[in-house]
């Protein structure tokens, strides 16, 4: 059914593509190019129990837009795992910015250390969208991605994050918040089937909006301040993003820890 809602979406858009393009461009033109967190690995905590985590993933887990991972996703998710479960947590960051599912499986899946991890958190679904990759394109990639690192590491749990919430980018119009956020629905309803047919392997698939996060942020920050480029994170919403995914990690991926 939702691959005929995708068929009607593309047609839909043919009317509106010389606008939508023009968006595209003005916005790639205006984009800053910040850079990726630079430490790929780092230690919180110091409790008994370590749980080394790997992150795998796009922008968002790279941490573009802060300068240490301390300050990205991945910090404050094990901040969070540090404060809910007292243990020490080891990550290590396997993400580049722009990549694709299917650029991860390609050229990031192949650098896998030997050393099993005891948690793998994945973000992905930002750059597919920009890319309008068909969801059943992306539903291959992902089941490929979650066999790719089973052969590796037969047993670590895998976490994919939240999908990005396109439709809140601040330097998109409103046709491009349209079709590319029903598109990211899309992938989210893929990804829910997928991690359904897997044992270990969870999906955070409770969308993520900027009302919510000003909400939980409070009244003293603009819309500005949850963006650090108005499409990537900024320190705070990386900070509210990670403790909710801490606690979903917490409360349902290790609840027996």
């Amino acid at each position: 059914m939702y691959s005929l809602k995708y068929l009607i979406g593309k047609l839909m858009a043919i009317p509106v593509l010389p606008i939508m393009y023009w968006q595209s461009v003005r916005i790639k033109r205006n984009m800053p190019s910040l850079p990726e967190a630079n430490d790929l690995t780092g230690v919180i905590g110091n409790g008994k129990k370590e749980i080394k985590l790997l992150s795998i993933g796009e922008s968002s887990v790279a941490g573009v837009g802060v300068k240490s991972h301390y300050q990205s996703i991945v910090g404050f998710i094990s901040k969070n795992l540090v404060e809910l479960k007292g243990v020490k947590v080891r990550w290590n960051v396997l993400a580049k910015s722009g990549f694709t599912a299917k650029n991860v499986n390609d050229k990031l899946i192949p650098l896998l250390k030997d050393e099993a991890p005891d948690l793998i958190v994945i973000g992905l679904g930002a750059n597919d969208t920009f890319q309008t990759n068909h969801p059943l394109l992306w539903a291959d990639e992902i089941k490929k991605l979650i066999k790719n690192i089973r052969s590796k590491y037969p047993t670590a749990p895998i976490v994919f994050m939240n999908m990005p919430p396109v439709r809140d980018f601040i330097v998109m119009g409103s046709l491009l918040h349209f079709f590319l956020g029903n598109l990211v629905d899309f992938f989210s309803l893929e990804l829910k089937k997928i991690v359904a047919q897997h044992k270990n392997v969870w999906f955070n698939d409770k969308q993520i909006s900027l009302e919510e996060f000003r909400t939980i942020g409070g009244a003293n920050y603009k819309i500005t301040d949850f963006f650090s480029d108005g499409v990537h994170p900024s320190e705070l919403t990386y900070r509210i993003w990670g403790e909710k995914m801490g606690r979903f990690i917490s409360e349902v991926v290790l609840k027996k820890t």
